[in-house]
């Protein structure tokens, strides 16, 4: 058991039932368990496919947290009362609860945040990367309703969250493919927003595809909202002809807004152009 003074970890700070690392990166001799207290800690070797592994260990009938530890997409979310760093976090450390035989909930952390487990016993796993990490979270999404507000929902929106910070082409295949062809809005608008923060060549297909052929007008809507969020070499361009030459209206209305956000000289003579036609 590791026990040492700890300061609370922001519990209440979630969105979306999810807790999300808030500060940079660890140093690499850091261990992510040195930050974790109150917990009865035994460390396992990943041998099978994630999710094989954490079924087997939800099979054994306890209630216990699996945690493991993968590098992240630079994130600068804070939600956690860890010291504040100015670098975004480079890693993450996925925490999963298993109860009654299957997975209730998954949170994510950086691994600077100070976690007290209750006393709760928890499996540390050694050797997941982030496409068999991916590949897992994906079956969870897929495998959910987003729409209920238990367990199901709550676990939808976590495996989004945990995808949306996760690295390499298992994530980003599963991002593209949610944004393009779920049959569930929220989804699709939640994985054009981690697209954005990619900034890929797919990905910016992706997103503009769903600006011009997505039914649903909210994802129309955080399809835009999205390119925003790209670094403004691409965004802006992009925001600019959508802002032009979109049929509709409320989607042009949506790029404007975000142009005026970005405070860019090209969204300015953008603006001097239109008004003085």
């Amino acid at each position: 058991m590791i026990r040492r003074p700890w300061r609370r970890a922001g519990a209440g700070l979630t969105v979306a039932g999810v807790a999300i690392g808030c500060c940079a990166w660890a140093e690499p001799s850091l261990r992510a368990q040195d930050h974790i207290s109150n917990a009865r800690t035994e460390t396992r070797r990943v041998t099978q496919p994630l999710e094989r592994e954490i079924q087997t260990i939800a099979g054994g009938g306890t209630t216990a947290w699996v945690a493991y530890r993968l590098a992240s997409v630079p994130s600068a979310r804070q939600t956690c009362n860890a010291p504040v760093q100015l670098e975004p976090a480079r890693e993450m450390i996925v925490l999963v609860r298993v109860a009654g035989g299957t997975v209730d909930r998954l949170r994510i952390f950086a691994p600077t945040c100070e976690i007290d487990a209750g006393e709760m016993p928890m499996i540390w796993l050694d050797g997941v990367t982030a496409d068999a990490s991916a590949t897992w979270l994906t079956a969870l999404v897929r495998a959910g309703t987003v729409a209920d507000a238990g367990r199901s929902g709550s676990l939808v929106q976590s495996a989004l969250a945990a995808l949306e910070l996760t690295p390499g082409p298992v994530a980003l295949r599963t991002l593209v493919s949610l944004a393009r062809d779920d049959g569930r809005p929220t989804v699709r608008s939640r994985a054009l927003n981690a697209l954005a923060v990619r900034a890929e060549l797919e990905a910016s297909a992706t997103i503009q595809n769903a600006i011009v052929n997505d039914p649903d007008a909210q994802v129309k809507k955080a399809a835009v909202g999205a390119l925003a969020r790209m670094p403004k070499d691409e965004g802006v361009p992009l925001l600019i002809q959508v802002a032009r030459t979109n049929r509709n209206v409320e989607v042009r209305k949506q790029a404007m807004f975000w142009l005026g956000e970005s405070k860019d000289a090209r969204a300015v003579s953008f603006f001097e152009e239109i008004l003085s036609k």
